[in-house]
């Protein structure tokens, strides 16, 4: 028949419409703008706050404990983090690292966080503001921090436990891409 394609030929190439899986990028989204905004102004507020109350808040020495903060995070937790979970990673291949590695991976950077934000109250740096007041950083933080990981640790292994429990279950054959099937509408 005139105009019709030849037996054998290629189809032209589907629509791309799987560029963004997942919707649009999520840094261009409403919700992200509206993140930043309420985020920002939190910030604003607390640094509002730190300039007003300047003889009490000390921002010079603020200041250079959150530089502190931003090196030991970027010069020795990233990088720790991403050693031990290279090497946690590739000790737990198979199939129970593939499901055991989620819950331990989350135990691990949580940890981390916490101890993080505890390191002022664990080497006790507010207490040089005042050191004749006994009320400044009066708990036992060292005792609440074993506590609070021990807590992140329990939840992992019930994590790490039922994921292990249940069976795996099989995945269903991927069509290949480019099928009306594949499509996202």
């Amino acid at each position: 028949m005139p105009g019709a394609p030849p037996t054998g030929a290629a189809e032209p190439p589907p629509e791309r419409r799987d560029l963004a899986p997942h919707g649009a990028d999520p840094a261009s989204g409403r919700r992200f703008w509206i993140g930043v905004a309420v985020g920002g102004g939190i910030m604003l507020h607390g640094l509002a706050g730190l300039l007003r109350q300047a003889p009490v808040t000390r921002p010079g020495a603020w200041a250079g404990w959150l530089l502190a903060v931003l090196a030991v995070h970027d010069l020795l937790l990233v990088p720790a983090v991403l050693l031990v979970g290279g090497l946690l990673g590739g000790a737990l291949g198979g199939t129970a690292g593939g499901r055991l590695w989620p819950p331990l991976r989350a135990a691990l950077v949580t940890g981390g966080i916490v101890l993080l934000v505890t390191m002022p109250a664990l080497v006790g740096g507010g207490r040089s503001t005042d050191p004749t007041n006994p009320t400044l950083l009066p708990n036992d933080d060292p005792r609440s921090l074993a506590l609070v990981i021990g807590s992140i640790m329990a939840a992992a292994g019930a994590w790490a436990g039922i994921a292990a429990s249940r069976p795996r279950r099989s995945r269903a054959p991927r069509r290949p891409s480019g099928r009306d099937g594949d499509r996202r509408r």
